[in-house]
């Protein structure tokens, strides 16, 4: 790129490197995955450059096998200094970096101690945040440098548009003029707009700035759709949906696991208090005679029916905590979720405004909703295979200690048998027994087979989705 026009027309420098900046949890575990979504700066639309992740090193290896490039040792670990110094002489070209290291300080200054010709982020939809570290240093680094920032995603926005100002902002800094501005003119149109109850020339004005924004967007916001990159390559697809049955170990640990305080607590949020509160409601209730009048005094007196999240059930009690004896805990001791949910230090009691229970429990203003994502995740767990309740041997710490919490509860003897190695701990893998112990891998093996046996030349790919059945109100 050294006497190529694109150099004379962006204003690169004889030779400075590139820096690739990507998210470690991204090329780590991606295997084979291009992107499709690329923000151009400036009038680079000449380049085109793209990165297939397989992992740090893997993309190391791609850089050497399609182009004439040398590529610096990965920026990471001991081998720091290393990769830098043979940037800075000049031996490697391209140096690739993890955001995770990247945005920390020390490894930073050194970074931005290199004028770089280009950088290219992975994963760019990360730096949509203009207050985040991240974002403020790879404006800083683009500054210091004065180069060209390629963003490279695949999902760009999330019906943001100060996001996408930022993100923009960053690879062709003024495009949009000031925030205020854009606002004012694209961003609160589009908006009004969309609303329900918009008029006829609220959503005509929306239509005009939307092909505004699409004409300001399209020197630099390149969209590639495998519809259409890729329709000639691409073979039909005949898809099938499975319904598979859980076996019977899994529906025997399902059914334990609904009777727990801690999803008590949910199946019956929002149901009327049992305390008395809602008594002169159901008197009137009863008294009326038609289904139509039922309906109709429902609807005109919901507010007055006081459920028992609103009421006396917001957090798991213990049944036989009495005001007397104070010997039993309020909390119920195996609402395990709740439990380690609201386990925090507590300080000066004083200075916290929720309330304290047990001397050690501080509740929250969204109890007992605040519970509902970890109790679904662990039944999704079930789903796929109960032996993901048990404990894996190489858990340690913190983690370990609320899994095997949880485990102890929800894995009594009777069901605790049935697995694998018969304890709370996973024996050895998963794959033991796993085809009998989840009605999915009997379902899956099923179809392998028959796919095996088949003469069809025709290749399969079979996706797995778990469903949680399990149905919480409110």
């Amino acid at each position: 790129m050294k006497n190529s026009p694109i150099s004379e027309e962006v204003g690169l420098p004889g030779f400075a490197p590139i820096l690739v900046i990507a998210p470690p949890s991204v090329t780590k575990n991606w295997e084979v995955s291009t992107k499709i979504i690329v923000i151009w700066p400036l009038n680079f639309c000449c380049l085109v450059f793209l990165i297939n992740l397989c992992s740090t090193i893997s993309l190391q290896n791609e850089f050497s096998s399609w182009g004439h490039f040398n590529v610096a040792p990965i920026y990471g670990g001991s081998g720091r200094e290393k990769a830098l110094d043979r940037i800075k002489i000049g031996l490697d070209f391209i140096l690739i970096v993890g955001k995770s290291t990247f945005t920390r300080a020390d490894d930073f200054e050194a970074l931005i101690s290199v004028h770089w010709k280009m950088i290219i982020v992975d994963e760019y939809h990360e730096y949509k945040n203009h207050a985040s570290a991240a974002h403020m240093r790879l404006a800083d680094l683009r500054d210091k440098s004065a180069c060209p920032v390629i963003g490279m995603t695949g999902t760009l926005m999330q019906n943001n548009h100060k996001e996408l100002y930022h993100l923009i902002d960053m690879v062709r800094p003024g495009l949009f003029g000031d925030w205020s501005t854009f606002r004012t003119d694209i961003s609160d149109p589009l908006k009004y707009a969309r609303a329900k109850d918009a008029k006829a020339e609220c959503v005509s004005m929306g239509k005009d700035r939307q092909k505004v924004l699409d004409r300001m967007l399209k020197p630099v916001y390149l969209v590639r759709k495998k519809e259409e990159a890729l329709k000639d390559n691409l073979t039909k697809k005949n898809e099938k949906v499975v319904f598979c049955q859980l076996s019977d170990v899994q529906k025997q640990l399902y059914r334990h696991i609904l009777t727990l305080p801690d999803y008590d607590l949910l199946r019956f949020a929002n149901a009327p208090c049992e305390c008395g509160v809602n008594t002169q409601y159901f008197i009137r209730y009863k008294k009326l005679k038609t289904k139509k009048e039922q309906i109709a005094y429902q609807r005109r007196h919901k507010d007055q029916l006081k459920s028992k999240k609103r009421c006396c059930f917001r957090y798991p009690r213990n049944p036989y905590w009495d005001d007397n004896d104070l010997s039993e805990p309020f909390i119920d001791p195996d609402a395990i979720l709740w439990k380690q949910l609201h386990d925090k230090p507590i300080g000066d009691p004083d200075s916290i405004e929720e309330d304290i229970l047990d001397n050690k429990y501080i509740t929250c203003k969204q109890c007992p909703s605040c519970i509902q994502l970890p109790a679904m995740m662990k039944l999704m767990k079930i789903c796929s295979h109960p032996s993901l309740l048990q404990v894996a041997h190489s858990e340690v710490g913190e983690s370990k200690r609320k899994k095997l919490e949880f485990a102890e509860v929800a894995l009594p003897p009777e069901i605790r048998s049935k697995l694998p190695g018969g304890t709370l701990y996973q024996y050895e893998s998963l794959t033991n027994n796993h085809v009998k112990l989840s009605g999915k891998m009997k379902t899956l093996d099923y179809l392998v087979r028959l796919e095996l046996l088949s003469t069809c030349p025709v290749s399969v790919l079979f996706f797995v989705v778990v469903t949680c059945f399990a149905i919480f109100l409110f």
